[in-house]
């Protein structure tokens, strides 16, 4: 619940455009599979949001969340992708250095899924998220 208030304190304290929205999302699935002995994590399902910023030429999706990043974690304050999709139905973004990381959010039915691509193995999370401001 702390963590929930102050993710709700952090966006709320930013100037959003109209067009801003911060969206909150619940996780229903959170597992990694590692690559060198094949082992499958099962995680409590937690909670984190995203944004959308647009930067003029191009947009960014900013996650923040615990396996996202956070004060004093090892990842920054959060996690930025390209977005490569924003359309009325859907909202897709990916990075594509070593570390890959794809997400995809469709407007419908606010079905979130995520997954990073690693050398040590993939964690896939699957979340329903909603609009909390914008």
């Amino acid at each position: 619940m702390k963590k929930l208030l102050i993710l709700i304190l952090i966006f709320s304290t930013q100037v959003l455009s109209e067009d801003s929205k911060v969206y909150f999302c619940n996780e229903s699935k959170h597992v990694t599979l590692t690559s060198d002995d094949g082992k499958i994590t099962n995680y409590q399902p937690g909670s984190f949001s995203f944004k959308v910023e647009n930067h003029n030429t191009y947009e960014l999706v900013k996650m923040v969340g615990p396996i996202f990043g956070g004060k004093d974690h090892p990842l920054g304050p959060y996690t930025a992708l390209d977005v490569r999709n924003n359309d009325i139905y859907e909202l897709v973004a990916y990075t594509n250095g070593t570390d890959k990381r794809l997400m995809s959010y469709s407007k419908d039915d606010g079905e979130f899924q995520y997954s990073n691509h690693s050398s040590m193995g993939v964690r896939v999370v699957q979340a329903t998220c909603s609009i909390i401001s914008g």
